[in-house]
């Protein structure tokens, strides 16, 4: 969230009306390695029923944001694990009827 503000801000300062930015990473991820990601960083074991694909669903996505970087300066500082740890330390400190937590 934090890389996307700073992305937002600065399209604010330094980008021309009508142009439009992809904010992301950088870094590749198959829904396996994000779901991996999640179980090592709660300790949680996710449970995770596969189905059949379907017609438009993406194996990876990954952002192309030369366009952000060239016209706004914009330059990730998160990787999606440190945006994850820190989502989940932030659901940690919710009080327990916003959490959604046992």
């Amino acid at each position: 969230v934090d890389d996307c503000v700073a992305g937002t801000i600065a399209a604010i300062d330094y980008a021309a009306p009508g142009e439009v930015y992809n904010l992301s990473g950088t870094e590749s991820y198959s829904i396996n390695e994000v779901l991996a990601l999640i179980e090592s960083i709660t300790g949680k074991t996710l449970d995770v029923r596969y189905e059949e694909a379907r017609a438009g669903d993406q194996r990876e996505t990954r952002g192309v944001i030369t366009k952000a970087q060239n016209d706004l300066g914009y330059a990730p500082q998160w990787t999606l694990e440190e945006g994850l740890r820190a989502e989940w330390e932030w659901i940690q400190g919710l009080p327990k009827e916003f959490s959604h937590r046992p």
